[in-house]
């Protein structure tokens, strides 16, 4: 045999051989045994990235007292708390409490009688001659059983908010989407908000309630009607009567 045709000879049986162990390989190690697998570990998820809610109730009613003082009631359709979400992902550190169709009633604290404000502007209608704070909405345990839990703000969607003296509702609050910022200790609404205190009317986008003070602000495009008068523009500070403050 020439030593040509057995250099090709061996380069054949070199490549089957290679072929073979190839073949090997990968059927043993598709079709091995089941029971040499170990057992698969239970999945477990990220209940950081994808938690499920934590409480959820339907119907929910919240009624809070300081002495025999009712100081607000909350109603709404539905109460859940959830993680704080940031972008597509949520975490779970911080929660946030949502209500649906919520209606809030905030009672004011003791009445301070006393001339009016040398603050307020001359502008047509009846100005009140009190000053309505609520300062017990955030202290204490008012806001307690939706606060806890690391709980940072409460959204309401849409959201109805009456304001009460002693005895009356002095003004009503509605908008798409309320949110309670526990940290800044105010009231943040937006989309189509509409306050509305006797012959006074505001409409805007965006307003806040701070209830430790008894004022509103507003930042946004607004129109302020009082006894058919209208004044317009895009900053502006009034009590809870929609009274115009100097800033």
């Amino acid at each position: 045999m020439s030593p040509f045709l057995y250099s090709r000879i061996i380069r054949i049986f070199c490549l089957i051989f290679l072929l073979i162990s190839i073949g090997s390989i990968i059927f043993l190690s598709y079709y091995q045994p089941q029971s040499n697998k170990a057992p698969p570990a239970n999945k477990v998820f990220d209940t950081t990235r994808y938690p499920a809610v934590q409480q959820e109730i339907g119907g929910f009613f919240l009624d809070r007292f300081s002495g025999n003082r009712r100081i607000i009631t909350i109603k709404a359709d539905k109460f859940l708390v959830e993680s704080k979400k940031l972008g597509f992902l949520r975490f779970g550190l911080m929660n946030e409490v949502r209500l649906d169709n919520a209606v809030l009633a905030i009672y004011a604290d003791k009445t301070q009688n006393g001339g009016v404000d040398k603050k307020h502007f001359s502008l047509p209608g009846k100005v009140r001659s009190q000053r309505l704070t609520y300062k017990d909405l955030f202290s204490g345990e008012t806001l307690s059983p939706i606060s806890s839990k690391r709980i940072y703000s409460v959204t309401m969607t849409p959201v109805r908010i009456e304001l009460h003296d002693e005895r009356t509702t002095v003004t009503t609050i509605s908008a798409d989407l309320g949110k309670i910022r526990l940290t800044k200790r105010d009231i943040l609404f937006m989309g189509n908000v509409r306050l509305v205190s006797g012959d006074k009317v505001l409409l805007t986008d965006q307003a806040r309630l701070i209830p430790e003070k008894g004022e509103i602000g507003c930042n946004h495009p607004f129109t302020l009607t009082i006894s058919g008068q209208k004044r317009t523009g895009n900053h502006l500070f009034t009590d809870v009567f929609l009274n115009p403050l100097f800033s």
